[in-house]
């Protein structure tokens, strides 16, 4: 992009020039993001967050493809039709996004967890039904609810205990779990269930290394990261109220 400033133009592309600028832009900070979050994505910590990150990305790529198509060339071409030379000078096409699937960021979720348990991207495009949940998750010994409140008294080690069954018709391997405590600068430990079978169930102990605050109401999230495949999510995840005492 820098190049391309300073090369300038003439007087007559001045509007087409502004706009394809505006698209190298958009394109340039997109990419820089996704190069940023994908390693958080493919990670143990905040992956769910930074996977959502990364499909916002691929819908502000697709806004500079219509921007290039739609304002650089239709102005690009008005310039040469008066130039008398669009005969002469064909206007190159450009485009990033040339699957709209990938704006379903349940797309992008199956290709980061198909990268992260080395599946890669034929068995993340797997046929058949393919889908986990939770079938019940405990902190400090204390059951949680989705939108239940528990109270869980601190002691040598805190650890989550989640057990998962696989409702899909496949097994399934590298089956990530997480657990975030508090908002902000939240506590987060996760864990990974090596394979589970057809219609099995298994169960993941996680450590909280990090002890978290006593005496307030904290919100705790137990999530399961979808496998590849799997659209349904509603059941992946538990949010409760813990409040933490000695």
């Amino acid at each position: 992009m820098s190049r391309l400033e300073d090369l300038g133009r003439p007087d007559e592309v001045a509007l087409p020039y502004r706009y394809l600028l505006e698209v190298l832009a958009l394109r340039r900070d997109a990419i820089a993001r996704t190069a940023d979050e994908l390693p958080v994505a493919l990670g143990e910590s905040d992956s769910a967050t930074a996977t959502e990150s990364v499909a916002a990305e691929v819908q502000t790529l697709l806004a500079a493809d219509v921007l290039y198509r739609v304002r650089f060339l239709t102005e690009l071409r008005s310039v040469l039709s008066k130039e008398g030379i669009a005969d002469e000078v064909t206007a190159p096409r450009s485009e990033v996004v040339n699957d709209l699937a990938l704006l379903d960021p349940g797309t992008i979720a199956d290709g980061i967890s198909g990268l992260r348990s080395g599946a890669g991207a034929d068995q993340a495009a797997r046929t058949g039904l393919h889908g986990t949940g939770i079938v019940s998750a405990s902190l400090g010994g204390q059951a949680l609810t989705d939108g239940g409140s528990a109270t869980v008294t601190l002691g040598q080690e805190l650890s989550a205990q989640v057990q998962v069954a696989n409702q899909g018709d496949s097994d399934e391997t590298g089956v990530r779990v997480s657990v975030r405590i508090g908002s902000g600068s939240a506590i987060t430990a996760s864990g990974r269930i090596p394979r589970i079978a057809k219609g099995a169930t298994a169960q993941v102990t996680i450590p909280i290394t990090d002890e978290p605050p006593t005496g307030e109401r904290l919100p705790v999230e137990i999530r399961v990261e979808p496998v590849p495949g799997e659209r349904k999510t509603d059941n992946n995840v538990i949010r409760a109220n813990v409040i933490f005492t000695r």
